[in-house]
């Protein structure tokens, strides 16, 4: 499992959160993002770039996809894509129907863990922690970069 609080991922991930960072221009931090993207973990290369690009005065402003864009199986189950796929691909644009996924759609409440379901499987609040980990990186050597007003 790959954790930030890791001591670890931590000594990895530092250097290089920071070191794309660093670039001198986008150009730069264009062609390490290349360079790196097939070399490292997709989770770890995507939380990378993605906190360089927030904390960079050149990108800051770009719109980063959310994390269920990039990864979407890690939020929904793989069975659901063949039907995303055939309304996508097969029912007209016009009479696609809205893909719905129960509550209880991982779990039962024989399962005294599954009051906590809220949590595990509201995608708005997993999304939210997740930005909020690149708003403010655990492993920020510059203090700058976490040290803001939040109010």
């Amino acid at each position: 499992m790959c954790s930030r609080y890791c001591e670890s991922i931590h000594q990895v991930t530092g250097p290089r959160v920071y070191f794309r960072s660093r670039m001198r221009n986008v150009e730069d931090l264009q062609s390490c993002a290349v360079f790196a993207r097939d070399r490292i973990n997709p989770y770890l290369f995507n939380y990378a770039l993605s906190v360089a690009l927030l904390h960079r005065k050149d990108t800051h402003d770009l719109d980063l996809p959310t994390i269920i864009e990039v990864f979407p199986d890690k939020y929904v189950d793989s069975k659901v894509f063949s039907q995303i796929r055939e309304e996508a691909t097969v029912v007209p644009e016009g009479m696609r129907m809205p893909i719905v996924i129960p509550k209880d759609y991982t779990a039962s409440d024989l399962d005294e863990e599954h009051r906590l379901w809220y949590f595990r499987e509201d995608i708005g609040v997993n999304l939210h922690h997740w930005h909020w980990h690149l708003v403010y990186p655990f492993d920020a050597s510059n203090r700058a970069i976490v040290d803001k007003d939040r109010r």
